[in-house]
C-alpha cells in the first residue's frame, strides 16, 4: 500500500555513480592480486622443480615416425601423438 503522500522511500536497486566505481576496482584489484598470486607460485615453483627438458625426444620421434615409420625412438607417447609433434 503506498503511502499517504504517493512517493515510495524504498530502495530501487540502482547502485551510485561512486559505488559502481568501487565494484570496478574492486573487480580490478581482485584480478590484479589473482594475477600476482599466480606469478609467485610459479616463480616459487621454477626454483625447487626444473623445467621439462625431453621435448626434444618427442619431437625426434615424431620425425622419425613420420619420415623413416620407425616407432622405437621415445615409443611411450603412441603413434598419434609422435605424429603430430613430428
Amino acid at each position: 500500500m503506498p503511502p499517504p503522500d504517493g512517493k515510495f522511500d524504498a530502495y530501487d536497486g540502482s547502485a551510485s555513480d561512486g559505488a559502481k566505481k568501487l565494484g570496478f576496482w574492486r573487480g580490478w584489484g581482485v584480478a590484479a592480486g589473482l594475477a600476482v598470486a599466480h606469478w609467485c607460485v610459479a616463480v616459487s615453483a621454477c626454483r625447487h622443480n626444473s623445467i621439462t627438458f625431453d621435448e626434444v625426444a618427442h619431437v625426434g620421434g615424431g620425425l622419425g615416425c613420420l619420415q623413416y615409420g620407425d616407432y622405437r625412438l621415445n615409443p611411450e607417447n603412441g603413434i598419434l601423438p609422435q605424429g603430430l609433434s613430428g
